[in-house]
């Protein structure tokens, strides 16, 4: 079985909502760490460094938001997890 795919504007809202939910500042910091890497993007012509691009922010993201378990991009580990806590932005999307 494929798995689900998550539109990119509801990807956005969860993250933004887990965001608003750790605090304003973590908010905000969400916000332009989704513009700034909106921008890299906008500028990049090359697949292979969107692609790079794109994990960076992720794994930002990740960080940003405190979340637990392993950072994974197209089935590969980019930061891995810690301990048997498995909070993830994905938990939350799917809600």
């Amino acid at each position: 079985m494929k798995p689900k795919i998550t539109s990119e504007a509801k990807t956005r809202k969860a993250i933004l909502s887990l965001a608003m939910a750790k605090g304003e500042d973590c908010y905000v910091q969400a916000i332009m760490l989704l513009d700034k890497y909106d921008k890299l993007l906008k500028n990049c012509q090359n697949p292979i460094e969107r692609k790079h691009i794109a994990t960076m922010g992720i794994a930002e993201l990740h960080t940003l938001l405190d979340c637990y378990g392993d950072c994974i991009v197209d089935g590969k580990v980019v930061i891995p997890g810690e301990g048997t806590k498995n909070k993830v932005v994905t938990d939350i999307i799917d809600s």
